[in-house]
């Protein structure tokens, strides 16, 4: 990397250090993860405040210091502070940021993640009413890119298409034929949110289902985040609890 880098970025852990430093960790589409020092970000007058808040989107101007990062200069281009705001949007976010901390690594390109992370957080922000959709869009759209979901058009086994069956470990789609005793049922709007959730992610998040069958969805794409990437159990509990208050 040169000494200096310019990136967009989108804060996903901010820690404060000392009376007026914080260590961010940013997610970067060139370059990933990045922990970064910034200086003085505590003070009250300090003009790169703003873009140091958890879940910010902006503009990053950063000090290569070989073991260190060292933040130059930065810009908020959009603020996901209202998130923060609300207990239920806060504790889906914050969710998002934690599958994301633990999908990616530090110094690679992360295009993908970095554009699902964002619209994510734009939908959050905009239809908050949404927000278990919006989860489970998050969590396929995650567990594709990391290339563990089979085809849901046709049977893993002899290729026939029709009514479908999801495996126990949920590698294959079986058809009726093939299905075994473990297997769980795909009905027709369980297999149309998946397919609608993998689209164009312009357009994934615009769509809502209903309570029932996002209870059956959720089942399968937690199931996925649990054997694929490992349990953010602190939070999912979060979003458990104080879904609880909804009811």
């Amino acid at each position: 990397m040169n000494n200096l880098i310019k990136t967009k970025g989108i804060v996903i852990k901010s820690v404060n250090v000392g009376d007026y430093d914080k260590i961010i960790t940013i997610l970067s589409p060139q370059y990933g993860k990045m922990d970064i020092l910034a200086k003085g970000v505590r003070s009250l007058k300090n003009k790169n405040s703003p873009a140091t808040s958890l879940f910010s989107f902006g503009n990053y101007i950063i000090k290569n210091k070989g073991q260190m990062y060292l933040l130059s200069s930065c810009e908020v281009t959009e603020s996901f502070y209202a998130l923060s705001e609300d207990i239920f949007t806060l504790s889906y976010a914050s969710y998002f940021v934690a599958l994301i901390k633990s999908a990616t690594v530090h110094e690679k390109e992360e295009h993908d993640l970095f554009n699902l992370l964002l619209y994510s957080l734009h939908a959050l922000k905009a239809h908050p009413e949404n927000r278990k959709t919006i989860k489970f869009v998050f969590e396929i759209r995650l567990i594709y890119h990391l290339g563990e979901l089979p085809d849901f058009n046709t049977c893993s086994k002899c290729g026939k298409g029709g009514i479908l069956y999801l495996s126990k470990d949920g590698n294959n789609v079986y058809c009726n034929t093939c299905k075994d005793t473990y297997s769980i049922y795909l009905s027709r709007p369980v297999l149309y949110a998946i397919k609608l959730s993998l689209c164009d992610i312009k357009r994934a998040f615009s769509f809502a289902v209903e309570d029932t069958i996002y209870e059956n969805l959720k089942v399968i794409s937690e199931n996925y985040i649990k054997n694929c990437i490992g349990w953010p159990q602190k939070s999912l509990d979060f979003i458990y609890e104080i879904e609880k208050i909804n009811k």
